[in-house]
């Protein structure tokens, strides 16, 4: 959506009377087979990832879904000098431990499996206290990265004289970030707040970046300004659930079964193993049973 279309001072562009939307269902067990049964139809149709399983996985797969529902109290810390005007976020992948590196094209748009790219930016919407998004993207990243991903979201005013014209905005005025992992462990499923902290200008993002995640990290209160997003892990390689988590990396974790506190460790964790839900069990079936533990 463009953003002269979004502002009420622009020239008023012609409305659809309606949209109407054709839904054809094609059945089999992979994409690729489909298509090529029906080459005609679906030849140029771009494939699109379902969101979650239904059944055992045929294929790997590792995507995270992130949903940027809204920012909440955002009143001052968007407040720009130009008045009211409107705002985006963008969202990248940076490392913990160096985030002045970006992750490249480890972003998708919407679910699709087009080529990814470095960053994700949103629709503008009206800059008021609370901003609602409801914007859906993917971030597929490979295994060496995930336990160090960090996702940063930027907040950038635009004029309103900027939106008729499609001229630039102004710089980031506010950032928001959040860890993907945690000890290893990969965020639960859910929505997760975060503060927005007011961009200084004249020092660089980095550095404002590095004090944000210094800073106290409990969730904000009701009065601060947050912005709220969900996730939605859907892998073959990766989990939310700790239990199954500590199964997978046994070896990484506890090492050799030569002492009795590892062999105790071991067999709670397989303890616990029995009630670690079936749609997580099937999700990395391929890895567990792959796995070899032998106590001596």
């Amino acid at each position: 959506m463009s953003y002269h279309i979004l502002s009420d001072d622009s020239t008023k562009q012609p409305k659809a009377d309606s949209i109407n939307v054709n839904i054809k269902l094609f059945h089999g067990d992979r994409v690729e087979d489909v298509v090529q049964a029906h080459p005609t139809i679906l030849l140029s149709v771009p494939p699109t990832n379902r969101v979650g399983f239904n059944d055992v996985p045929f294929q790997s797969r590792s995507d995270i879904f992130i949903t940027v529902t809204k920012a909440i109290n955002t009143a001052t810390v968007l407040k720009s000098s130009a008045g009211s005007g409107y705002v985006t976020v963008s969202a990248e992948v940076r490392l913990s431990d160096r985030p002045d590196s970006i992750v490249e094209k480890c972003i998708f748009r919407g679910t699709g499996t087009e080529e990814g790219g470095a960053s994700y930016e949103s629709y503008a919407v009206g800059n008021v206290n609370d901003l609602l998004w409801e914007e859906k993207f993917k971030v597929c990243i490979s295994e060496d990265i995930a336990p160090r991903a960090l996702l940063v979201f930027k907040f950038t005013n635009i004029r309103s004289s900027n939106v008729a014209e499609g001229t630039e905005s102004e710089p980031a005025a506010a950032i928001a970030a959040f860890n993907l992992s945690n000890e290893g462990f990969f965020v639960r499923d859910g929505e997760h707040r975060m503060r927005v902290r007011r961009i200084e200008q004249g020092v660089s993002l980095e550095h404002q970046l590095a004090t944000y995640l210094a800073e106290d990290n409990a969730p904000p209160s009701s009065s601060d300004s947050a912005l709220c997003v969900e996730t939605f892990l859907c892998s073959t390689r990766f989990t939310e659930d700790n239990t199954l988590h500590s199964l997978l990396h046994w070896k990484q974790d506890i090492g050799t079964l030569a002492t009795e506190e590892s062999r105790f460790k071991i067999k709670e964790i397989l303890r616990k193993f029995t009630f670690v839900s079936e749609i997580e069990v099937l999700k990395v079936i391929s890895i567990i049973t792959s796995l070899t533990i032998v106590s001596t």
